[in-house]
């Protein structure tokens, strides 16, 4: 991928457009094999290469015995997930389109280079309206749909609000979720956590990116996901200068972690250590004008070196 905004991009951003629509002729148009799978309200993307679009066609949940969405007996072993939905209001250029467009680019990689053990999954529904619990996020319906295909097994990946900042960020809140639970569904979820958390790290290691923070973020598909029981790491990114705030602020203040993972108290928290690339998502303030293109190629060798590993 070459630096700058994506074609169709102010397509895809504006508050107007269908992103469903949108999204799909832009898979269309990149010749990537894929299909839309309908789950209770959402609808979301599989993009896969050996996609076959016409199996199950008339009923998509019941699309195949062994795996979901027409693919063949084997499962891929790499998954990466993006929402494409936004919040109304918001063009939604960081949440999360420039994730969406990144991986559009990397499987265009990996479907000319024939690498076939990978997924990429555009899911619907991340944004939940306030009061909306962990069950209303598309996520988790999706995630209970694969895992009684068979999916516990794979690794999932998930790409949000990547589209400004030199800084990968991976998020803690699954595991900061789990900390208060017990029992052996627990400890299976904490490992499987830690198994796709050092699969991230060694390969950023691999790539030799210096910049990165383990902390918790306040968003994502991610507790979808381990609420039905599938562990699933998020990545995101910031500026340098706002992740250094960041983790010095939860070095000398730990009862921040709560306010990230739970909002707990959040009229009684100083938010200024709260990163201003977050404070824009879900408002009209989400634009290109705050997206950083110079570093897109980075989260694209990251998906790129997932799927290939």
């Amino acid at each position: 991928m070459t630096g700058g905004i994506f074609p169709r991009f102010g397509e895809f951003t504006d508050p107007q457009a269908s992103r469903f629509a949108v999204l799909a002729s832009l898979l269309k148009e990149a010749a990537l094999p894929h299909r839309a799978l309908s789950l209770e309200k959402s609808r979301h993307f599989f993009i896969h290469p050996e996609q076959n679009p016409e199996r199950g066609k008339k009923d998509p949940a019941e699309a195949g015995k062994k795996s979901p969405a027409g693919f063949g007996s084997r499962l891929p072993q790499t998954v990466l997930v993006a929402h494409y939905d936004r919040s109304e209001g918001s063009p939604g250029a960081n949440d999360n389109s420039a994730a969406v467009l990144i991986l559009i680019e990397a499987a265009k990689k990996l479907l000319r280079e024939g690498e076939k053990n990978w997924l990429i999954i555009f899911t619907d529904h991340e944004e939940v309206p306030g009061g909306g619990s962990l069950e209303d996020q598309g996520s988790f319906a999706l995630a209970r749909f694969l895992k009684e295909k068979g999916f516990a097994g794979s690794d999932f990946f998930i790409f949000d609000c990547c589209g400004t900042g030199d800084t990968l960020i991976v998020s803690t809140t699954a595991g900061q979720l789990l900390k208060e639970k017990e029992g052996g569904g627990s400890d299976r979820m904490r490992r499987a956590l830690a198994g796709v958390r050092e699969r991230v790290l060694k390969t950023v290691r691999d790539l030799f990116l210096d910049r990165i923070l383990l902390a918790p973020t306040p968003f994502s598909d991610d507790p979808g996901f381990l609420r039905a029981g599938i562990a699933a790491q998020t990545i995101t990114c910031l500026p340098a200068s706002e992740a250094t705030t960041l983790a010095r602020a939860l070095r000398r203040r730990p009862e921040l972690l709560d306010y990230l993972v739970h909002r707990q108290d959040e009229k009684k928290s100083d938010l200024s250590f709260f990163p201003p690339v977050w404070r824009r998502i879900n408002s009209p303030a989400d634009t290109e004008r705050y997206l950083t293109p110079e570093y897109f190629d980075q989260v694209e060798r990251l998906a790129l070196a997932l799927c290939r590993g």
